[in-house]
């Protein structure tokens, strides 16, 4: 929300100041959601995509199946559990981030190629012009969603639907095009957006595969919630009961959405940071393969499986949701780093700016103030500042009013000679709830106070109302 509230494209960067490896298409639809309704604006966006993601589930597995079927258990069924997994807090989709948005868009792309498959010929056309730019519009929410682009050209390819096929290409083209004038005409080049938005990536998988302790942690811990969630369960038993075997359009349906399960899976471990929101591509194609499964399946242990999987995702979203108003820390980022910002915010003066050690965009965002630093996220900060020269150009030389140190930096390269820099330049004023929060010497504020360091979050008091100034 803090790269879209302040898009300046220049050479040498998509959208100014700040830098963030996402692409264009996201980073403006926020910056559109904020314009429209405020901070809770990219949320409301999530809320509306996830109700025409469930909607779109359900229809694929209805129009799949052959008209002698009765489509509407397991249409339901998908339906259901796609929802389930959807609203669960383990999968952290109430951040509302890429991949949150760009998921359902996927599916629509999905639900445009199955209808272009079976449409009239100048229908399809249409429909696959569709397919394509939702394809192409995925991607530009998250660069690893490639499962709905792999989706549509094994449906229509596969289908011998040529037409429909040259019309998504076409589609897709249109979108991409769009996106590259944007950036051309904004003062940006196309050199800039290969690196921000491909090569960046490449050069943090070198970052992270050096790293690997805290990604093995994360990746565990992902895979148990693929598991505990039910999402692995309703995958394995919709491809149990083989559904590429089934008439009609069920099986090129099946076919396809278990490439699009396979490749988006095989993004998210090729990504290595394994966070818990990079499962939310896979709740739709596990739905969509659960509902042609449990149609495809007579009666017996295929079935009983699927109403398996269905118990076993409502008991964990229902515990989910419960334990996250227990405590909810990591969910959407942590209370207390953003109740800190918000301390700050209140203590500083018109024209401030602070700086966070390392990453911390809640702090940024809590605080309502700009970041003299330009690396809001730990991992930019990580490949493009590794022995973090930029960052003690930022203490000694611009000179931040305010240093928050969200992730304790005496262990990284580079980081020594940032705290030294800190003690010549700044003097320590608060540690509020253990974070260590530094004023410049030269400056005369109040020292940042926070009355709880409570780690639950009350979400519609706290996180939404910005600081007091």
């Amino acid at each position: 929300m803090l790269v879209a509230a302040d898009v300046d494209p220049r050479p040498g960067s998509l959208y100014g100041h700040y830098w963030v490896d996402r692409p264009p298409p996201l980073v403006l639809t926020y910056a559109a959601a904020q314009d429209a309704l405020g901070v809770v604006g990219p949320r409301v966006l999530a809320l509306l995509l996830a109700a025409v993601m469930v909607a779109c589930v359900h229809d694929l597995v209805r129009r799949a199946l052959p008209a002698a079927d009765d489509a509407t258990a397991p249409a339901r069924t998908a339906a259901l559990v796609a929802a389930l997994l959807w609203v669960s807090p383990a999968l952290t989709t109430a951040a509302a981030k890429g991949e949150v948005l760009g998921a359902p868009v996927a599916v629509v792309a999905a639900w445009a190629a199955l209808r272009a498959l079976i449409a009239p010929p100048a229908a399809a056309v249409g429909l696959g012009l569709l397919a394509g730019a939702a394809a192409a519009t995925a991607l530009g929410f998250k660069q690893s969603l490639v499962g709905a682009a792999v989706l549509v050209a094994v449906l229509l390819v596969g289908g011998r639907s040529w037409r429909a096929a040259a019309a998504a290409v076409v589609g897709a083209a249109t979108v991409a095009t769009t996106a590259l004038v944007w950036v051309v005409a904004g003062g940006s080049d196309v050199g800039t957006a290969w690196h921000q938005l491909v090569g960046f990536r490449l050069d943090a998988a070198g970052t992270l595969a050096g790293s690997a302790a805290p990604a093995t942690e994360r990746a565990a811990e992902l895979a148990g919630i693929a598991l505990g969630s039910g999402l692995v369960l309703a995958a394995a038993v919709g491809l149990a009961a083989r559904p590429w075997r089934a008439g009609g359009t069920a099986g090129p349906l099946a076919v396809a959405t278990t490439a699009a399960l396979a490749v988006d899976a095989a993004a998210l471990v090729a990504g290595g940071s394994f966070w818990r929101s990079y499962l939310v591509p896979l709740v739709p194609w596990a739905a969509v393969l659960l509902g042609l499964g449990l149609a495809a399946a007579g009666p017996g242990r295929v079935r009983t499986a699927a109403r398996a999987a269905v118990a076993l995702t409502t008991a964990a979203t229902v515990v989910a949701i419960i334990s996250v108003q227990v405590r909810p820390a990591g969910v959407v980022g942590s209370a207390t780093t953003y109740r800190v910002g918000q301390a700050v915010g209140a203590a500083a003066h018109h024209g401030d700016t602070v700086a966070t050690l390392l990453g911390g965009a809640d702090v940024v965002q809590a605080a309502g103030l700009p970041s003299a630093y330009p690396h809001l996220w730990s991992l930019p900060a990580r490949v493009l500042d590794p022995r973090l020269a930029d960052l003690r150009r930022t203490v000694r030389e611009r000179g931040a009013t305010w240093v928050v140190e969200v992730v304790p930096v005496d262990g990284w390269a580079g980081g020594p000679q940032v705290l030294r820099a800190l003690d010549r330049r700044y003097r320590l004023v608060a540690a509020p709830c253990g974070v260590r929060v530094w004023l410049r010497a030269d400056a005369d504020r109040p020292p940042p106070t926070v009355t709880t360091c409570d780690e639950r979050w009350l979400p519609w008091r706290d996180s939404l109302t910005p600081a007091p100034r």
